[in-house]
């Protein structure tokens, strides 16, 4: 596999991995007990430093790619609203 494929395949897995995340925290909310709160508890944090961490990763990413100049002012636009929902500029209301 090549990087691209590899990186991929990586992205796959960390959307994969968050999602039964989400879904057993979700599942330990409803069922409220002492335990599931326990559980809940580690799986937001869990998810929170995913956050962190993948936003600083693209965030620098992005900054690299930006000073190499393949960043084009479409590309730029085109990545304005996720960048500012990602890096917490902006929520989802603010578009509405």
């Amino acid at each position: 596999m090549d990087k691209i494929e590899l990186i991929e395949l990586e992205l796959s897995e960390l959307n994969r991995l968050a999602h039964l995340c989400d879904r057993t925290k979700r599942c330990a909310d409803a069922t409220k007990s002492q335990t599931s709160d326990e559980i809940s508890n580690t799986l937001e944090c869990d998810l929170n430093l995913l956050h962190e961490n993948l936003s600083k990763i693209l965030d620098g990413f992005a900054d690299e790619i930006n000073e190499t100049g393949m960043i084009t002012p479409v590309d730029s636009e085109l990545s304005k609203i996720p960048f500012d929902l990602i890096l917490g500029r902006k929520d989802e209301n603010d578009y509405e």
